[in-house]
């Protein structure tokens, strides 16, 4: 990259500078002064870093100076339209111009890239972005660790950036950066790889644990598919033995069957109940004529006694008119011998009669009586004779009765051994028709084992798969890692280092100083990984920090140079700038004069070496001077020369 025009439009100091670089060469010195009579300072604050950082802002939309807000480059006094606009020529002789705006009227915060006049843009600010930086040859962050020595202890003094800073700078120079995004992804893909492991793993024991108990099924459904047709068998043979045995029963009850009675069933039935009717007839007429009996007998004892009680009442008359002689029994009066004689005659008279008529009544009540009694026996012969007969017939009909139920008990037997031989068919059928299912269920599950036996083969192989290719991932990720091929890389650019600081270090120090770079240190009694710079000084400091303002600055004109060496040792291409601001800070005489040497030494390798100082005394140092002039607190570029 060789520059050839830098302009400026609203760029902190600067409101409008054009710097023409083309015909500057070699050891340049960039210089500032302040005009006015309100400033109490010579070149402090004119601009000259306002310069370099506008270099580096238009290549890289970012300063030199860290933590800067992006508004930040926008002239206070304008407010917008900041531009710079920067050409420089690359390695293959093209002219490449960027424009870099921010709050522009007309172009907003664009950026714009032209090769030789034609549009270099990419589809978006970062696509072109990354085409500058490939023209470049550097990132922002490279570009000012080692091209650019500012005054900002964190970019250009590399002696005080942390381990991991340096690392990260020294693998931004060697272009190994790309190893840490190998790794990136290496490690990526080998969580995804682990994530992966972790599902198969887990499907694997799934798998295992299905095919296991697939097992145990399959073989527990053969068990009992085995006892199942042994019981099978057995009931199956039982069975058998049964419908033998009670085929032989049916043969053996068809010789069994009892012989009904010749009588008809409704003949012998009828007589029974005509038998029955006649003797229950007979029975009420002996009962109605034993009734007849009673009445009249009843009626003759009445008349018996009726006639008995008239009797005695005129015994008693008879009797009254022997004892009261000649009085009369009614009525107590004297009667007369012949009314009395008349009235016993008559009193003898009556008892005759009624004498005669009790003794008509007991006659009449005894033939009753043997009548009735003659009456009862004749009733009871007849009912004995009908009793006999219905005896008889009942012990007819009971025997047709016993032979009928007999024969009827035989049929049910009979049917029920049909039933029982139907019903045994039926079970025979039955049992002939059932199926051993859990044949069939171990036939499943066997199929079922053997698919998931089959998922657990392809489940293995999978994970081999990913074990295998995990291995190859977990050997990218060392040898992406810090002590594979970066720290390879990182040794192999010791010895050019060690070789160009301590080269330096005897041009500036005379050999005062030395700088040894290592990339493996010991901690508690072992060695790790990491990037130190060892800084001894004759005097028996080996610390950075213990060293004077004038050392240090020293130590890192030394380390810079070595890192600009290294940068272009490992450049595809030469990168000819260099731009040291405020290099001289802290060097006495002697000392500067030693670093204007060693960068005039630098600048015959490159086609320009900025160094911005304010030590007005060095311009006799150098052959060209670029001057900026800030009056009022705008910033201009006055004098080339």
């Amino acid at each position: 990259m060789r520059p050839q025009l830098l302009e400026i439009q609203n760029f902190l100091a600067f409101g409008d500078a054009r710097v023409d670089l083309s015909g500057l060469r070699g050891l340049v010195l960039l210089s500032g002064e302040h005009r006015g009579t309100d400033v109490a300072a010579d070149s402090n604050g004119a601009g000259k870093s306002a310069l370099i950082d506008a270099i580096c802002w238009s290549l890289y939309g970012k300063m030199a100076r860290p933590r800067h807000r992006a508004e930040d480059v926008v002239r206070r006094g304008a407010g917008a339209d900041t531009l710079v606009r920067f050409i420089f020529e690359d390695a293959h002789g093209r002219h490449v111009e960027i424009r870099r705006y921010r709050k522009h009227g007309k172009f907003k915060d664009g950026l714009h890239l032209e090769i030789d006049g034609a549009d270099a843009r990419g589809s978006s600010t970062a696509e072109t972005q990354k085409r500058i930086d490939a023209l470049v040859g550097l990132d922002h962050d490279t570009f000012v660790g080692s091209v650019l020595y500012t005054q900002h202890p964190l970019r250009g003094r590399f002696a005080e950036l942390a381990d991991d800073q340096k690392k990260e700078l020294l693998e931004s120079i060697l272009g190994v950066e790309v190893l840490s995004r190998a790794r990136d992804l290496a490690k990526k893909d080998l969580r995804a790889n682990e994530a992966s492991c972790a599902r198969v793993d887990a499907r694997v024991q799934s798998l295992t644990e299905q095919v296991r108990w697939l097992e145990r099924q399959r073989d527990e459904h053969a068990a009992r598919a085995s006892t199942w047709a042994t019981e099978h068998a057995a009931r199956r043979a039982h069975l058998d033995t049964q419908l033998d045995a009670l085929r032989a029963e049916l043969e053996a009850h068809a010789h069994r069957e009892p012989a009904l009675s010749d009588l008809g069933d409704a003949r012998l039935s009828d007589d029974e109940r005509s038998a029955r009717a006649t003797l229950l007839e007979a029975d009420r007429a002996t009962r109605t004529q034993d009734a007849a009996y009673e009445r009249r007998l009843a009626h003759a004892r009445a008349e018996e006694s009726a006639a008995a009680a008239l009797l005695r009442h005129l015994r008693e008359d008879a009797g009254r008119f022997e004892v009261l002689g000649d009085l009369c029994p009614v009525c107590t009066q004297s009667i007369s011998a012949d009314a009395r004689e008349r009235h016993l005659a008559s009193l003898e008279e009556q008892l005759s009669e009624q004498a005669g008529r009790v003794l008509a009544a007991r006659r009449a009540a005894s033939e009753l009586t043997a009548e009735r009694q003659r009456v009862l026996e004749e009733a009871a012969r007849r009912r004995e004779g009908l009793e006999a007969r219905v005896a008889k017939l009942t012990q007819r009909a009971e025997a047709v009765r016993l032979a009928r139920a007999a024969h009827a008990a035989w049929l049910r037997e009979g049917d029920a051994l049909r039933a029982r031989h139907t019903g045994l068919l039926g079970e025979r059928d039955r049992l002939e028709a059932e199926e051993n299912t859990l044949g069939t269920l171990a036939e499943r599950a066997e199929a079922e084992r053997a698919t998931k036996a089959a998922e657990l083969d392809d489940a293995t192989r999978e994970r081999e798969r990913l074990e295998h290719e995990g291995e190859q991932l977990a050997f990218w990720d060392r040898g992406f890692g810090p002590r594979g091929l970066k720290s390879y890389l990182l040794d192999s650019v010791l010895p050019l280092l060690n070789e160009r600081a301590r080269h330096y270090g005897e041009l500036l120090t005379g050999g005062a100083l030395a700088i040894q770079f290592s990339t493996v240190t010991e901690k508690d009694g072992d060695l790790e990984d990491r990037f130190a710079i060892q800084i001894t000084h004759r005097s028996g400091v080996d610390s950075y920090a213990l060293l004077s303002g004038g050392e240090r600055q020293r130590c890192n004109l030394i380390i810079n140079l070595a890192l600009q060496d290294l940068v272009a040792s490992r450049a595809a291409r030469p990168l000819p700038l260099a731009i040291y601001d405020e290099a001289f800070e802290g060097l006495d005489r002697t000392g500067v004069e030693a670093a204007v040497r060693v960068l005039a030494e630098a600048a015959r390798s490159k086609d320009l070496v900025l160094v911005v100082t304010h030590q007005d005394s060095l311009r006799d140092l150098f052959a060209h001077e670029v001057r900026v002039v800030c009056d009022r607190g705008r910033s201009t570029v006055e004098t080339v020369s």
